[in-house]
């Protein structure tokens, strides 16, 4: 019987370790552009400002689910036009003014020439050469509705397990 209060300790924690989630994914537009580097060559690459209309966030934290897909979408992109071994990122907002500070901020990092000599040699990616795809959630992002149900019927499992064990170690003591 004290293998039941043990079983019923280990599923409350196990169920209160669950991440609770962020509230939700949504749907909804975003403004995005890619940036990729390398540490073998003095070229960076930037794409357009590009609108990625289907993209999710996450509902507290705001964000972009699934950003390493669209990352990997640039790299992929690199790697096919033989350019391997560059680091890409992605950079979103969800305001058009956003994404242009972002950007230009960025830029002028780059293209800036320190004591007369440019560090970087800034090369623009086409929206014809390279859009980003929309990339849906994976199965692990669920309905903040759904999350809650589960959460709750796991803490009426482990109520209802630590009473079991107590009646049981009560009538044990009778005994």
């Amino acid at each position: 019987m004290r293998i039941f209060k043990i079983l019923g300790v280990l599923l409350l924690f196990t169920f209160m370790s669950i991440e609770v989630g962020a509230r939700g994914v949504e749907c909804t537009r975003v403004y995005a552009f890619g940036f990729s580097a390398s540490f073998n060559d003095s070229i960076v690459y930037f794409t357009e400002i590009q609108t990625i209309d289907s993209a999710y966030l996450e509902g507290r934290t705001h964000f972009l689910v699934e950003r390493q897909e669209y990352s990997a979408q640039l790299k992929n992109y690199f790697t096919s036009i033989g350019e391997e071994g560059r680091t890409c990122v992605i950079f979103y907002a969800t305001s058009e003014k956003e994404i242009m500070k972002k950007y230009l901020k960025l830029r002028k990092e780059y293209e800036n020439p320190k004591k007369g000599h440019p560090r970087f040699r800034v090369v623009n990616v086409m929206k014809d050469s390279f859009v980003f795809q929309a990339v849906e959630p994976t199965k692990s992002y669920k309905d903040p509705a759904e999350v809650r149900k589960e959460q709750k019927a796991a803490r009426k499992a482990a109520k209802r397990a630590a009473k079991e064990a107590t009646k049981s170690q009560i009538q044990q003591l009778k005994r």
